[in-house]
């Protein structure tokens, strides 16, 4: 089944006539608005990794990302959501299938893929393709009455930075209790930071084998 053209989707929501930087429809008018466009590389990032149609921005900050799929398959929308959520960019995903949208929170811990209820963690409401309730939501988020609402699906303490930072605390805990050389806190840290980076460049592909010195 086709995807439904942008004009269409774009007046469902209320959207349409929004220019950037308020809204992005694709990368050209990331490059076009120049200086204007706010965290212009994390808006390419997003719309390349994660296939985007669409970028919402309230006060030059993402706030919704949109993405058309023809279908909800388990699997697929468990990785996209933790995609999404590695970010740590958007607070909402809205992935607009055929006949409803399905918003996705970026404040909720991604599950595995592979898990059976995988498909709905971090599913935060189902809404129907009526253009009332699309543009209801829309106000609501911008209001953000949307959050109020549904603040156990946007929880801070669930963000990938916070989480980051709570793996590291417990992973620094083990390296204290195994190592037998008993390296002080500034070395434990040290090491931490280095693994934390060379992650980062494998992420971003800056490096892609292990180089022997």
């Amino acid at each position: 089944m086709p995807t439904i053209p942008a004009s269409d989707w774009h007046k469902e929501f209320g959207i349409q006539g929004r220019k950037p930087p308020a809204f992005f429809s694709d990368l050209q008018e990331i490059d076009e608005a120049g200086s204007a466009a706010p965290l212009p590389h994390t808006l390419r990032r997003a719309f390349e990794e994660l296939q985007l149609d669409g970028i919402l921005c309230l006060e030059k900050t993402p706030i919704i990302y949109f993405r058309q799929v023809e279908q909800l398959e388990p699997e697929t929308v468990a990785n996209l959501h933790r995609s999404f959520w590695n970010q740590g960019v958007a607070p909402i995903l809205a992935l607009m299938a055929p006949h409803e949208v399905h918003i996705y929170s970026g404040l909720i811990l991604p599950a595995d893929a592979r898990s059976a209820e995988s498909q709905h963690h971090g599913l935060v409401e189902i809404l129907r393709r009526v253009d009332t309730q699309l543009r209801a939501f829309i106000l609501s988020v911008e209001s953000g009455e949307y959050f109020h609402l549904h603040r156990q699906s946007f929880d801070p303490h669930q963000r990938v930075d916070r989480a980051l930072l709570s793996n590291l605390e417990v992973t620094r805990e083990k390296l204290e209790r195994v190592s037998t050389a008993r390296l002080s806190p500034r070395t434990l840290d040290a090491l931490l930071c280095r693994l934390v980076f060379t992650c980062y460049l494998f992420d971003r592909h800056v490096i892609d084998r292990v180089v022997s010195l």
